[in-house]
């Protein structure tokens, strides 16, 4: 994609988009692209409800206050926010939000970064991905690992190790799989009996000679 061609700010809405995870794709959209986005989902409600992500140097939450006469709730902070807009004004908010964005962002140096590398079924995670993903090792900061998104998991468990890492066991209803989320012992998302979409690295841990899949989590959000 021409970057130049790119409008300042990146706003998605589709009726069949998903609330609980329009914050995990405007943030893919971010690091592809290198803009503000917002993706919208319609909720059962009957407006268009989603979240904001910003790049670094821009403050969503101003942002959204320059432009609060077309929304009717917002709030957030400086990288990130959530809005809700009548269907009729969305045009008019699409426009708002993009000239807004030019506004903060003409003076920033605006570079593509990808995140998110792909979007998996937990019950595609195995260990000949993970034998496929690593045949393009050795990876590092030339070569990231892939990163995946997997969507609408439930927590089934939580616990800490050492008091340094948190440990849970995520499932979509018939597979299980364990994630680890590094030097955090807590996470508001990470609760049993919640849902979430996760941003995650596959690999095998083996602990005392027992080999298991395991995703190293990224980022959490939680499915509302």
């Amino acid at each position: 994609t021409d970057q130049d061609s790119l409008p300042a700010g990146i706003v998605i809405a589709q009726r069949d988009f998903h609330t609980g995870i329009v914050g995990i794709v405007a943030q893919r959209l971010t690091e592809i692209y290198y803009r503000p986005a917002v993706v919208l989902g319609f909720d059962a409600e009957g407006v268009f409800r989603g979240s904001v992500r910003g790049i670094k140097g821009f403050n969503v939450i101003e942002c959204l206050t320059a432009i609060a006469g077309v929304l009717i709730k917002y709030g957030g902070h400086e990288g990130a926010g959530g809005l809700s807009v009548e269907e009729s004004k969305l045009e008019e908010f699409k426009k708002a939000f993009e000239e807004e964005c030019a506004r903060r962002l003409k003076d920033l140096n605006l570079e593509p970064v990808s995140l998110v590398d792909t979007e998996i079924r937990l019950s595609n995670i195995n260990t000949n991905l993970i034998s496929e993903l690593n045949s393009f090792a050795p990876f590092g900061v030339a070569n990231p690992s892939p990163l995946m998104l997997i969507s609408d998991l439930e927590v089934v468990d939580v616990h800490e190790i050492k008091n340094t890492h948190l440990k849970v066991i995520l499932s979509n209803g018939r597979y299980f799989i364990p994630g680890l989320l590094w030097r955090h012992t807590s996470h508001p998302a990470l609760v049993k009996g919640k849902k979430v979409n996760v941003a995650a690295k596959a690999e095998r841990s083996t602990y005392r000679g027992v080999t298991e899949l395991q995703l190293s989590l990224q980022a959490v959000e939680e499915v509302v």
